[in-house]
């Protein structure tokens, strides 16, 4: 009897070895086969991969931030994709995890994002840019990046006099940069700005504003 029972449950066993069974607990309960490493009727070794089973809602994306950006992350922040594939349509998106060390070889780290996908039109393995709001300010002052220069260790921009067409020295705070603009903070700050030949002048130096000349070129 007790040969018997041995020999059922090994048999049970070498049953269970014929059964291929997958579980996940995240996410939604469909899943759905990404790629199959063995054909029927192939014979594989115990820990050998059979199949790659993915979900497809929500996906996870991977982005990695280097120092300048890590510390104004925050888990949950919301940020916005785009792909190549659709062009023109933008994906939300938060991030939900911050590797809290930094890759020593590029000074990185890694940040994860959670994508809703809905109607699975996003796939696995697509490479996507990310855009994040870091911080915003309203009724911001704003100059082109070209315009900020620095004389000894004080930036600042030249703001032309039309009147008198001469222009003055003022010292900013530089701030949000966005889109080739740069938000500044400063006094005296009103009217057009020099954004090329600054090494050329100083405070107070006469320029020639061309009569015909639109904004853009008279900046």
């Amino acid at each position: 009897m007790r040969r018997a029972e041995a020999e059922l449950e090994t048999a049970r066993i070498r049953l269970r070895y014929t059964r291929v069974t997958a579980s996940w607990s995240e996410g939604d309960d469909e899943r759905v086969v990404a790629e199959r490493h063995v054909d029927v009727g192939q014979t594989v070794s115990p820990g050998e991969p059979l199949l790659r089973i993915v979900g497809l809602n929500p996906l996870t994306g991977v982005l990695h931030v280097t120092e300048k950006d890590f510390s104004r992350l925050a888990r949950h922040q919301a940020m916005t994709l785009v792909t190549d594939v659709y062009p023109g349509e933008s994906f939300p998106a938060t991030i939900s995890r911050i590797a809290p060390v930094f890759r020593e070889s590029s000074r990185q780290a890694r940040v994860e994002v959670l994508v809703p996908n809905l109607d699975q039109r996003l796939k696995p393995g697509m490479f996507m840019r990310a855009t994040v709001v870091l911080a915003s300010v309203e009724d911001a002052l704003s100059v082109p990046e070209s315009a900020l220069t620095s004389r000894g260790d004080r930036p600042g921009v030249f703001v032309v006099d039309e009147e008198s067409q001469t222009v003055s020295w003022r010292p900013v705070t530089p701030g949000i940069r966005d889109g080739g603009r740069l938000q500044i903070l400063g006094e005296g700050l009103s009217g057009r700005v020099v954004t090329l030949g600054q090494q050329l002048i100083d405070d107070g130096s006469s320029i020639t504003i061309p009569a015909d000349a639109d904004e853009t070129e008279r900046r």
